[in-house]
């Protein structure tokens, strides 16, 4: 199994630290492909809608979680 390569992405970095819901709702769009893969292979007989909005909660979810547990 081949390790992945990780690239630094700087722009999100300066985005991240901007602290901004805008910014984090940048990175989360950016890595949106990442939270579908996971939905999918959690739940692989769920519909394409229904991975769809379910990873649309998990954004959403995640994004709640950071403002209110990091006060962003």
């Amino acid at each position: 199994m081949e390790e992945e390569k990780i690239i630094i992405d700087y722009d999100m970095i300066i985005a991240a630290k901007s602290g901004s819901m805008q910014a984090l709702g940048y990175i989360l769009d950016r890595h949106s492909d990442y939270i579908n893969r996971v939905v999918y292979h959690i739940a692989p007989w769920l519909n394409k809608q229904c991975r769809e909005e379910c990873s649309q909660e998990i954004m959403m979810a995640l994004m709640r979680l950071i403002r209110e547990k990091y006060r962003v």
